[in-house]
């Protein structure tokens, strides 16, 4: 993954976040948010999100070429 494309994904992914409530997140995701399935995947993409601002995207970038080298030496 590239730098464009790692913009793109961040972007996107806090973008998204900012901007939708539940029920907007759970009509992306096609889930009924009557159950609890949804419910804990906001809780699990709440968890995402802030976890992703702990690291700027310089970081980021390294960490992703690190798993791709260690998935192509294996």
């Amino acid at each position: 993954m590239n730098k464009e494309q790692l913009d793109y994904l961040i972007q996107g992914i806090n973008t998204f976040a900012w901007n939708a409530n539940f029920l907007e997140f759970c009509e992306v995701l096609d889930i009924d948010p009557k159950h609890d399935y949804a419910q804990q995947k906001w809780q699990q993409w709440k968890l995402l999100t802030k976890g992703l601002q702990g690291f700027d995207e310089d970081k980021l970038q390294k960490l992703v070429e690190a798993g791709y080298k260690n998935s192509n030496a294996i």
